[in-house]
């Protein structure tokens, strides 16, 4: 974690949220700081780190962790809301994480750790990351670990796995982007739909390689557009696009109702491209199998044109 001083332009989390209180459900317009893992291990081997996805500077002060011990006293209510804070001036970067751990953890655990916090959960302690000013019953959660209700016992599944949020390590998917106040989605039925990646518990000998740092997926800056051409004379068998928006590098086109093509079968062949502002051109072959392919556009290649994610031009091809 970086603590940056200097005056420069900071973004406040809140700017990354709609206003919701009372437990209503909140959908955010933009991302907003999340967990990136979690471990609850041997001994007083416990943390959280809080990772910066947004590609902005974040003052954490405008974020809290509010908690429940062994289950909520009431129902939708913080036991302890803004349990733990940060300094004014304590600011976030860009691909950075913030390390909160148990001050009796091991030396490995220590040696990434930002701040200290003596009431870790042991398994079955609700922890949520809280826009600051956050009370028992007036909060916004960005992300969460475990849920409001009554104790879960040695702790909450994650990923059909029992009680797995006791005794390991839990580590955010890279393609997961933002936080999700949705537990129940967060946690998932099974390994595919889970956030989580269930990993071995820190010990007083291990500290998960993981911890201090987190790779999450690249987020597309660009437009989404919708390429098709179509195939009047129905043979052919594999048709791939190139261009500008790809480098001039063969992507391949779909004819089977996958990956944005709408109709199976239907001898028109569709991609999506993620195109950055500007004016662009393409083509497309048909892969014999030859070192250059059949080219299919007659005449000059195909003109469009992105602007402020306004598509015009030639964006299909028959």
């Amino acid at each position: 974690m970086k603590n940056i001083l200097e005056n420069k332009f900071y973004w406040t989390a809140r700017s990354f949220a709609a206003v919701a209180v009372f437990g209503i459900s909140v959908v955010f317009t933009q991302p907003t700081l999340f967990f990136s893992e979690v471990a609850e291990g041997s001994s007083n081997n416990k943390y959280l780190e809080i990772y910066n996805g947004t590609g902005v500077d974040i003052s954490l002060s405008a974020y809290s962790i509010s908690t429940c011990s062994n289950g909520c006293d009431v129902e939708g209510q913080f036991d302890y809301p803004n349990n733990v804070t940060f300094l004014p001036g304590e600011v976030l970067a860009p691909g950075d994480v913030y390390v909160i751990c148990h001050p009796s953890s091991s030396d490995g655990i220590q040696a990434e750790c930002d701040q200290t916090f003596q009431y870790m959960s042991n398994g079955d302690d609700f922890m949520a990351l809280t826009f600051s000013g956050a009370t028992a019953d007036t909060y916004i959660i960005a992300d969460k670990i475990g849920d409001f209700g009554d104790d879960p016992g040695d702790g909450w599944a994650v990923a059909g796995a029992a009680a797995v949020t006791k005794d390991h390590t839990l580590i955010r998917k890279s393609s997961v982007t933002t936080g999700n106040p949705n537990w129940a989605t967060s946690a998932g039925t099974d390994a595919a739909s889970s956030e989580w990646v269930i990993s071995d518990r820190p010990t007083a000998e291990y500290t998960p390689e993981t911890l201090g740092s987190h790779t999450m997926d690249q987020t597309s800056t660009g437009t989404d557009v919708t390429i098709t051409v179509t195939d009047e004379t129905e043979s052919y068998l594999d048709i791939e696009f190139k261009g500008t928006p790809s480098d001039w590098a063969n992507l391949q086109m779909h004819d089977d109702g996958t990956s944005g093509d709408a109709t199976a079968g239907d001898h028109v062949w569709t991609v999506v491209v993620n195109v950055e502002d500007g004016d662009h051109e393409w083509g497309a072959i048909e892969n014999d199998g030859s070192e250059w392919g059949i080219w299919l556009i007659n005449g000059d290649n195909r003109l469009f044109t992105v602007a402020d994610g306004v598509v015009t031009g030639e964006t299909n091809y028959t």
